[in-house]
């Protein structure tokens, strides 16, 4: 399979507002992730886990937590 060079690790942090149908930038994550999920419980979002890499390899075992506006 060829490799795909526009594969990308992110730090980019955005929450979408219903009551004002807007996406708002958040603080940036400290560290770069990849195939992670997130939920929101009250007023806080959580990001568990991740790889640091494309494709795999090592996976983070931080729970990232921001808090909402």
């Amino acid at each position: 399979m060829p490799a795909c060079n526009n594969r990308k690790t992110f730090v980019e942090n955005e929450a979408y507002d219903r009551q004002t149908d807007r996406w708002l930038s958040l603080a940036a994550m400290p560290t770069e992730r990849h195939g992670f999920r997130a939920v929101t419980v009250g007023e806080l979002a959580y990001f568990p886990g991740g790889a640091r890499d494309v494709g795999g390899g090592e996976v983070s075992d931080t729970l990232l937590i921001f808090s909402l506006p």
